[in-house]
């Protein structure tokens, strides 16, 4: 793991850094890897050599400096510095790609978020404006984070308690409650107390953005 770290682990320790708890993301194409303080997202050829696959560009606002990782005056201070500017982004993580859409989450400490990027369109959007329809029965598609990917389809995890408000409330449409399947019937009736919820998600084939402003 280390030869592929852009820090030499000897001069700068562990504690003075955030790690992540995963590096590498199994996509349908390829292996996709991303690491701590680094706004570029990679990808391994045949040979197992890593290239560049993606290159992030964040505001300065929300960039650490250039020098963090080689300027000793942020020796023993990174994890403080980061800490103190709660903006900025540390890392790009769950990096997954199904068809032609990248799906990324930045974190810092007092921010994080999944994103949708068009690789086609070169369009990112906020995954929490992905909006659920009558294709969804309008609940929720997913709890802002991917964990894995199944061919072209997306894998999310949403609470049970989460499922039912939405039931809940949908059920209020006039039709809603005998338009559902028998197993989401079935979900409802069983209340909040049940283990979270996998969720496959297929994007639409033809995805409209409100790219105003």
């Amino acid at each position: 793991m280390s030869s592929y770290l852009h820090f030499d682990p000897a001069i700068i320790n562990d504690n003075d850094i955030y790690g992540a708890t995963k590096y590498f993301f199994k996509s349908t194409e390829q292996l996709l890897f991303s690491r701590p303080y680094d706004y570029t997202i990679y990808s391994f050829d045949h040979a197992g050599k890593m290239n560049k696959y993606l290159d992030i560009s964040l505001p300065k606002e929300r960039s650490i400096p250039q020098d963090f990782l080689t300027n000793s005056k942020y020796t023993n201070k990174r994890r403080a510095y980061t800490n103190n500017h709660g903006a900025i982004i540390f890392l790009i993580t769950d990096v997954y790609k199904a068809g032609e859409i990248l799906t990324f989450k930045l974190i810092a400490p007092k921010y994080m978020n999944t994103f949708l990027y068009d690789l086609n369109k070169d369009v990112l959007i906020d995954f929490r404006k992905y909006l659920s329809d009558a294709s969804t029965f309008f609940l929720p598609i997913t709890n802002n984070s991917i964990l894995g990917i199944d061919e072209n389809r997306l894998i999310s995890s949403i609470p049970s308690e989460r499922l039912i408000r939405a039931l809940t409330f949908n059920i209020g449409i006039k039709g809603y409650l005998p338009s559902l399947p028998d197993n989401l019937k079935e979900f409802y009736k069983k209340g909040n107390n049940q283990n979270p919820v996998l969720v496959l998600i297929s994007l639409k084939k033809q995805i409209v953005y409100d790219t105003a402003g």
